[in-house]
């Protein structure tokens, strides 16, 4: 037998979950000798973040041997999910890329399913639907050379299964470019824009 096929992504732009808030915060301190190790001598640390910060990375948080975090920052990003969304959503995903002024990685984001989901609170959208408050964490101002750090573009999602056949479907926060921060800028905050 064949293995089943990934089924197609529809990506879409809704309002299901936005970002509410991101804010960096003080130095990230990841033990590397928590990590598990991954492929050709690299470490996954994406557990390892969740635990020190008590909340899911919304970053796979892969590092070389012998990574030491330097610069890097920890940052705490709010959203809010519709509570009509949350029943049939597998999880809230993320675009998340490292950048610098010459760069951009490769897409490092991850989708966390609803039992890793940390609420932080009930909120009403400016539609006047109520919604849930979800924290994710991820490290930003990572120096990734010497003099270099590197900030972070993200994105969140909510993931929903349909068919048949089967398909996924993202449903992307509206807004129409990356959230970023790192370097001068350390925090967003559009409570305003989309909460009463």
């Amino acid at each position: 037998m064949l293995p089943e096929a990934a089924p197609p992504v529809v990506d879409q732009t809704r309002d299901d979950v936005q970002l509410v808030r991101a804010a960096v915060q003080g130095t990230v301190t990841v033990d590397i000798a928590r990590c598990r190790p991954d492929v050709s001598n690299t470490f996954d640390c994406t557990q390892e973040l969740q635990r020190v910060a008590e909340a899911p990375s919304l970053e796979r948080v892969t590092v070389p041997a012998g990574y030491n975090f330097a610069g890097c920052q920890l940052l705490r990003v709010t959203t809010a999910t519709k509570n009509t969304a949350l029943p049939d959503a597998l999880g809230i995903g993320f675009y998340a890329a490292d950048t610098t002024s010459a760069q951009l990685s490769s897409d490092r984001g991850r989708l966390v399913p609803k039992s890793e989901f940390k609420s932080v609170g009930d909120a009403v959208l400016k539609n006047g639907q109520p919604a849930v408050l979800h924290e994710f964490v991820a490290t930003v101002n990572c120096e990734v050379a010497p003099g270099t750090a590197a900030g972070k573009q993200f994105k969140p999602y909510a993931e929903f299964v349909g068919g048949p056949p089967r398909t996924l479907y993202h449903n992307w926060d509206p807004i129409t470019d990356n959230y970023a921060v790192g370097g001068q800028t350390t925090q967003l905050d559009r409570s305003a824009e989309v909460l009463q």
